[in-house]
């Protein structure tokens, strides 16, 4: 069997394909480092989210506390925030 050449084109057109490959395999390993990237970033948000859950808990135990300590002291009522004034219930009515 003699040897045969590829035209111009069909070399052009197979280059062209292999260009192509080429590209897609790099694309490939840009979206995998992108998805990377993006699951380290998720994983890094949900533990802000977990320290921010606990930070809110314990405030919301704080809160708690500090409303049991000055009905304890002061009674049922109600707190002007802006002044700090403090009306017992028993004065409401």
């Amino acid at each position: 069997m003699s040897e045969k050449k590829f035209t111009e084109e069909e070399m052009k057109k197979l280059r062209s394909i292999q260009q192509s490959y080429f590209e897609i395999q790099n694309s490939f390993g840009k979206v995998k480092i992108a998805k990377m990237n993006l699951d380290k970033q998720l994983e890094d948000l949900i533990k802000f989210e977990d320290s921010l859950m606990e930070k809110f808990t314990s405030n919301r135990k704080d809160e708690t506390e500090f409303v049991d300590e000055v009905t304890k002291k002061y009674g049922d009522g109600n707190l002007n925030l802006e002044t700090g004034t403090f009306i017992p219930s028993n004065e409401n009515k």
